[in-house]
């Protein structure tokens, strides 16, 4: 189980980062940023009372967490496809699933234009 998800649903009441973002998948960058920036306005700590400080530290903690992920162009692509944030998940992580989607495979052909281009 991830730690990050398991926060999530304890704090934003959901496991699924575009939800607590308020967003949907297909959200760009500029959407991401633009849903993090409104939640943060409301979870920040210093717009709390001091009672709610420490829930609202980690909170926004979490926040800058999923906020990164998503963010990250290769971070969220690993999330959209298998579910991983990259926390605690790396003993059951399929490594060979995990590289294939980070790092485009190469080929014979990759290797031949590489080759012409720097001869």
């Amino acid at each position: 189980m991830s730690e990050l998800l398991d926060l999530c649903r304890k704090y934003f009441g959901s496991r699924d980062l575009y939800e607590v973002l308020q967003i949907s998948k297909s959200s760009d960058s500029k959407q991401v940023k633009k849903a993090y920036h409104k939640v943060s306005l409301l979870v920040h700590p210093d717009r709390v009372d001091e009672n709610e400080k420490i829930e609202a530290t980690e909170k926004f903690k979490v926040l800058g967490k999923v906020h990164s992920i998503l963010n990250d162009k290769d971070k969220r692509k690993v999330y959209d496809e298998t579910g991983s944030v990259g926390d605690d998940e790396t003993a059951d992580r399929d490594w060979n699933l995990y590289w294939d989607i980070i790092y485009k495979n190469i080929t014979v052909e990759d290797i031949s234009n590489y080759e012409k281009k720097y001869k």
